[in-house]
């Protein structure tokens, strides 16, 4: 019930608010991601973090910059024995967000694309660049008309310096957007 009462709070509070997604405004923000899976004995949990900041370059559309800080833990059995190893990352990813509902929605839907580069180290090996690229989508609900709480879906596909293949992951973010500058009329 608590759940209940809490969506329809955030719901009603960007019905409140006028968003500022028009050009020439800024945004300022992130989302905190978290994915698992797990196939037989293999489980790996990732967990990333990525603030950004950006300008509207149009109506609608954001460029900017936001950086990559992911962790991940992968455990298995081998021989019948446990065995675990993590992995952090550190990147930068220039990025293109797209608002699709017109300007003047409480409540929007955006797209989100980005591609990263950066390095990651394992606790059993050295540290080794990589590159991503990532596509978010979903809601954005302005609950003033500066601040917006996110939830998106998302896909990334990532390869490691010497890896042979891609490492393709799907997952849930949340975050939100704080939009800077004059409001338009």
């Amino acid at each position: 019930m608590k759940k209940v009462l809490l969506f329809a709070s955030i719901l009603f509070a960007g019905v409140a608010a006028n968003a500022q997604i028009n050009k020439g405004q800024w945004l300022a923000g992130g989302t905190l991601g978290f994915s698992s899976s797990k196939a037989g004995d293999n489980k790996t949990t990732n967990i990333n973090l990525n603030p950004n900041a950006g300008y509207f370059v149009i109506n609608n559309l954001a460029v900017g910059l936001e950086a990559d800080y992911g962790y991940s833990k992968y455990k298995t059995k081998v021989a019948g024995a446990d065995f675990s190893t993590k992995t952090t990352s550190i990147g930068a990813a220039p990025f293109v967000r797209y608002y699709v509902l017109p300007t003047a929605q409480k409540t929007n839907v955006f797209v989100h694309g980005a591609y990263a580069f950066g390095s990651t180290k394992s606790d059993d090996a050295s540290s080794v660049s990589f590159n991503a690229f990532k596509f978010a989508a979903g809601p954005a609900f302005f609950l003033t008309p500066s601040v917006a709480l996110e939830a998106s879906v998302y896909y990334q596909s990532q390869k490691a310096k010497y890896d042979a293949e891609r490492t393709n992951t799907f997952g849930l973010a949340v975050g939100f957007q704080v939009h800077l500058g004059k409001a338009k009329k």
